[in-house]
């Protein structure tokens, strides 16, 4: 899927009358952080979806430090014994 057809399918959602609806019921303020503070994803394929909201997801995680593998009894898998 193209970039631009992805991101007209994001400006179609984030324009239906469902938005439209919301924003009428929750007001400008609260739209305004949904939008921007809190991760929202649309569906784009079967198992897959894109993120069309919030900070992005990718710069969120970078931040944390990977955890170690665990083995099934809850161990380090590098750890020695």
């Amino acid at each position: 899927m193209s970039q631009f057809k992805l991101l007209s399918n994001i400006v179609k959602v984030l324009t239906s009358w469902a938005w439209e609806l919301t924003l009428q019921r929750v007001g400008d303020s609260v739209m305004f952080y949904l939008l921007m503070y809190t991760l929202i994803f649309m569906p784009i394929n079967c198992n897959a979806h894109h993120q069309v909201a919030g900070p992005p997801v990718n710069q969120l995680f970078s931040r944390f430090p990977v955890p170690k593998a665990l083995d099934d009894c809850g161990s380090s898998t590098n750890s020695s014994r």
